[in-house]
């Protein structure tokens, strides 16, 4: 309030237009194998053209690029990609080629250090040519970099080498360094600016580059909290459904994985997780897998689901008959579902549950086989009405309860995260009936959206005096409990067919 010293009216602005900022619902965390890009990093990919130029070319015996592939051919938009290598003692044993060039000197000394611009042998056989810089012949050179095949890749003309030319536009290092799709340059020239400082003229293949994968385990895929390996890179990132494709060889390392990313998604609150079994498996080796992986405890998590079979299609690029893990078709489904519906619409069924991108399904389960796969929580992706869908949309959560179906369990993340990130505008506000009143006035308009649009029944936001007791104030505490009756989905559909005699009276009946 400003000081009143005189008779005058005196504005003070106050904002009731706060509202609750929906979060994202289709962002798919995904930790896999690929031929290049960072490691021990969340990458941003929003297309598969994308994931191709950043992520290289498939790699054999793994998954990760083709589940990307099926997420965007089923409807994804956004993902994190991290990128799994063998780690030593918390270090990827992943190197990135490299080439090291002497300089011009009458006894050369090593000038300039030049890398894969990440790890992996994909960088093995890259060039660089060094040639004299034809705008500045005596001070500057250029370098280009090709490919095997002697195709010209990039040319960088003009470049400036040593300590003293650090300051100018076209030092090696800022002309290259973040620039090329394929290099990274390091400095090793003498402080001075010399023109013997730089690189011998010819041509240099780049070397010992190496993907990281010999000895690689269930381990790197999963990492460990407070670290950047495998899952535990995804967390400073906000992802909605996270998966590990096609890394579980056996039972036993698919119980690792599926306990793992149960585990993650658990710790994390915000996100659920996508689990598969091994290939290969009947109806019942199914059902058995999931309630029994590797002969320990089930699976029970209502932030987790698990799919199956695997599912025959062809490889993109050789035409071969394959047969891919079904979580990276299951995230697009999921991404597919909350466009064409929303987060707490069951990503299921056929409208909005149908997989593209398949020939079959590696075993073809019966309407027996799905009731026993459905009855222990496995959600079956089969043939229903000459369609191929997912077609089951429960968690992993062995208590029978609302949240033993998705569509609950994801909207429970859709509240969680959006009304808490509103909710930091409200900490260290004064805890008092206004700030609660401001509360509920912020998050209701959001809860009745969400009625409206079909995902509650209905809803109660309390943030009173009642809930605030003396204790919890003087404890520096403000409670809101929020009562809402998620809507269910109709998953069994009887349909009675009742023959009437001919004199009754069909409105009676």
């Amino acid at each position: 309030m400003p000081d009143m010293l005189s008779a005058g009216v005196y504005p003070v602005e106050v904002d009731f237009s706060a509202y609750v900022k929906t979060v994202g619902t289709s962002t798919f965390g995904l930790v896999g194998v690929f031929q290049k890009g960072p490691v021990d990093a969340p990458i941003l990919i929003t297309s598969f053209e994308q994931a191709k130029s950043v992520l290289g070319d498939y790699v054999s015996g793994h998954f990760g690029l083709f589940a990307l592939k099926n997420f965007f051919d089923n409807g994804g938009a956004r993902a994190y990609v991290v990128r799994a290598t063998k780690h030593t003692a918390g270090v990827s044993t992943a190197l990135a080629a490299t080439a090291t060039l002497v300089d011009r000197a009458g006894s050369p000394v090593n000038t300039l250090t030049v890398n894969g611009s990440t790890p992996g042998a994909w960088a093995n056989g890259l060039q660089v040519t060094i040639t004299d810089s034809v705008a500045a012949p005596t001070t500057a050179f250029t370098l280009t970099v090709k490919d095997a095949q002697n195709n010209v890749l990039e040319t960088f003309k003009d470049l400036l080498i040593g300590a003293a030319n650090q300051g100018s536009s076209d030092y090696v290092t800022q002309r290259v360094n973040g620039v090329s799709a394929y290099i990274t340059v390091q400095d090793l020239a003498s402080a001075t600016a010399s023109p013997n400082n730089r690189p011998a003229n010819g041509t240099f293949p780049l070397a010992s580059g190496d993907d990281g994968l010999t000895g690689i385990a269930t381990t790197d895929f999963i990492g460990s909290a407070g670290t950047t390996v495998g899952l535990y890179a995804l967390d400073s990132v906000a992802v909605n459904f996270v998966a590990i494709p096609g890394e579980g060889a056996n039972d036993a390392a698919a119980a690792t994985i599926g306990n793992a990313l149960i585990t993650y998604v658990e710790g994390r609150k915000d996100c659920v997780a996508i689990l598969e079994a091994p290939l290969g498996k009947t109806a019942q080796q199914l059902a058995d897998f999931r309630m029994g992986p590797n002969s320990g405890a089930a699976f029970n998590s209502a932030k987790a689901a698990i799919y199956g079979p695997w599912l025959d299609t062809v490889h993109p690029t050789t035409g071969a008959a394959i047969t891919l893990p079904p979580s990276g078709f299951v995230a697009g489904v999921f991404a597919r579902n909350d466009t064409v519906g929303a987060v707490w619409t069951a990503p299921a069924g056929l409208n909005r549950g149908q997989v593209l991108g398949v020939n079959a399904p590696h075993q073809r389960f019966t309407k027996g086989d799905r009731d026993v796969l459905y009855e222990v929580g496995v959600n079956p992706i089969a043939i229903v009405a000459g369609v191929l869908s997912v077609y089951g949309q429960k968690t992993l959560q062995l208590k029978a309860s609302a949240k033993d179906r998705l569509n609950v369990s994801r909207l429970e993340c859709f509240l969680e995260s959006s009304i808490s990130d509103s909710g930091q505008f409200f900490v260290f506000e004064a805890n008092n009936v206004t700030t609660w009143q401001a509360f509920k006035r912020t998050v209701n308009p959001f809860l009745q959206r969400i009625k409206d649009a079909g995902g509650f029944y209905d809803f109660l936001l309390i943030c009173d005096e009642k809930l605030n007791t003396p204790a919890l104030i003087d404890a520096n505490t403000m409670k809101a409990r929020l009562l809402y009756q998620p809507t269910k989905t109709a998953e069994f559909l009887p349909i009675e067919f009742a023959i009437a005699g001919s004199g009754d009276s069909l409105a009676s009946l």
